[in-house]
């Protein structure tokens, strides 16, 4: 069976972070996606510890091209 993958946004902190952190533990595919680098970095970190294939990619939600960005390359990686 195929890993499933997630794309969170705001998954560098609060509820996005612990919805990353629920899905690590599943061991499914992650595409972190914040506007804060250092946040969201660390939210990968704490997914592979717990052994999911995680990306951290820096993008602003409210900018289509950053949306379509942020798509094209977690299917890409993931």
């Amino acid at each position: 069976m195929e890993k499933k993958t997630a794309i969170i946004t705001g998954g560098g902190s609060g509820f996005g972070r612990e919805v990353a952190l629920q899905l690590a533990r599943k061991e499914t595919n992650i595409a972190i996606i914040d506007i804060s680098k250092e946040n969201g970095e660390e939210t990968v970190r704490l997914c592979k510890e717990m052994g999911s294939d995680a990306i951290f990619i820096h993008a602003d939600v409210s900018k289509v091209e950053d949306v379509k960005r942020y798509v094209d390359q977690t299917v890409d990686t993931l």
